[in-house]
Formats: structure tokens, sequence, C-alpha cells
């Protein structure tokens, strides 16, 4: 049997999705990740979790002036992640339905193959 014209819609928004979180993730991982720290008004560092350690390091330090550039990005690649996690929560629903569809169709073949041997 073939599927109808939803389900291939739902399929291609399926592989859409895909692709748009491989170029998120991508653009993620170009960008520093971290936050910024300031230590007695005058030094900037950035600062980096370890998670197998569980604690800070830092990995630059500099001036006011060189960090700004930085700040955006790490800006930039929280607007990323957040991007990320709205594509990633679609293609659960897209999953989802996709399952249900593939449900039904199965459930439909074993009927139209039920019917078919009764006629014969």
């Amino acid at each position: 049997m073939e599927k109808s014209v939803v389900y291939n819609l739902i399929k291609d928004e399926q592989e859409r999705l895909i692709r748009e979180i491989g170029k998120v993730e991508n653009a993620i991982d170009e960008l520093p990740k971290g936050s910024i720290k300031i230590y007695k008004e005058r030094y900037l560092y950035l600062v980096q979790r370890d998670k197998e350690l569980s604690r800070a390091k830092t990995v630059y330090y500099g001036t006011l002036d060189a960090f700004k550039e930085l700040e955006d990005k790490i800006a930039l690649r929280k607007a990323y992640e957040a991007i990320r996690r709205d594509l990633k929560e679609r293609l659960k629903e897209m999953n989802a339905y996709l399952k249900a569809g593939d449900r039904f169709y199965k459930n439909k073949t074993k009927k139209e193959d039920k019917e078919e041997k009764d006629e014969k």
C-alpha cells in the first residue's frame, strides 16, 4: 500500500530537521563555550567547566576591549543551543507521528492481506 501525502510530508520534515540540527551543531562547535568572569573589576576571564572534574578552569584572560567580541560569540552560542533544543523537540514530534503512521499502515496492510485471502 502506498503511503499518504501527509506521511510523506512528515517524512520530508523529519529529514529537513535532521539537516538543520547538523548545521546548528556545526555552528555551535565553531563558537567558544564557557562564561566570562570579572575579577577585581579589572581582569576578565573566560571560564570553562570540565564535566569530568566538575571544576572551572581559566582559558583566557584579558581586558574589557578584548572580551566584547568574545561575549557576543558566547551569546550567539547560547542562542544556537536554544534553537537546537527547539529543533530536537520538533524532531521528536515528527518521529512520533511517523511511528504512528507506520503502525497504521502496518495494520491496514494486514487487514488488506486478510481480505485478499478471504476473497480467494
